[in-house]
């Protein structure tokens, strides 16, 4: 019996996978790529935020989906107070969180029907989210008198400064949202409408992006 050796076989082997027609990949796993704008959230906080998503598809039968997914979504969540962890809630004049999320799960994606010439689904999603978040709190005079004909702050309050510091989780999330997808040529448009919610008590982390993408 001739010797095998196991090193070419494996160099066999991942030419092979190398040489496989993108098509074929393709039609196997139907990648999708997205792009979105919404609304990121921290705690009591909400502001604007921009997205990205990659996905492909690992189960499809009559039309439902389970389809791998991740996300990135960075913003910045702001207050005008009257809310400082650091500082101090009674002169906090505001607090800004910049968040990163990146997010690796899977979604079941729920056929609904037809909505005219589109097709409509309900995206149901879990993954691990890793959040890091840039906080910046400001405090200073809330009451201002006037003191030797000058307009100043009055005695007690602080003067003004700020606080800055990080934090980071990495947890469980769920997502829930809305589609509509439709065929032209070779390649699916679709827009989605998506809230992720990150289980994490103390900072009420959340990303709603509203993604228009295209699925191969």
């Amino acid at each position: 019996m001739p010797n095998i050796d196991k090193g070419d076989m494996r160099k066999s082997l991942l030419v092979a996978l190398l040489h496989l027609p993108l098509p074929l990949l393709a039609q196997s796993f139907h990648p999708s790529i997205e792009a979105g704008y919404g609304v990121t959230g921290s705690r009591l906080y909400s502001g604007e935020a921009v997205s990205a998503q990659g996905s492909v598809s690992v189960f499809e039968r009559n039309g439902l989906q389970v389809r791998a997914e991740l996300l990135h979504q960075r913003g910045t969540a702001g207050s005008n107070g009257p809310r400082c962890d650091r500082l101090g809630d009674q002169y906090c004049l505001g607090t800004s969180d910049r968040n990163r999320i990146t997010a690796l799960g899977a979604a079941l994606h729920i056929p609904l029907g037809m909505v005219g010439r589109f097709r409509a689904y309900a995206p149901v999603g879990i993954g691990l989210y890793n959040r890091r978040t840039a906080t910046t709190e400001a405090e200073g005079p809330i009451a201002f008198c006037t003191v030797d004909g000058r307009f100043t702050s009055c005695a007690g309050n602080p003067p003004f400064r700020t606080v800055s510091y990080n934090t980071r989780a990495t947890v469980p999330g769920y997502n829930v949202g809305f589609g509509l997808s439709a065929r032209f040529s070779t390649v699916n448009l679709y827009a989605e409408l998506r809230a992720h919610d990150l289980i994490e008590s103390n900072s009420m982390a959340a990303a709603i992006p509203i993604s228009v993408g295209i699925r191969f």
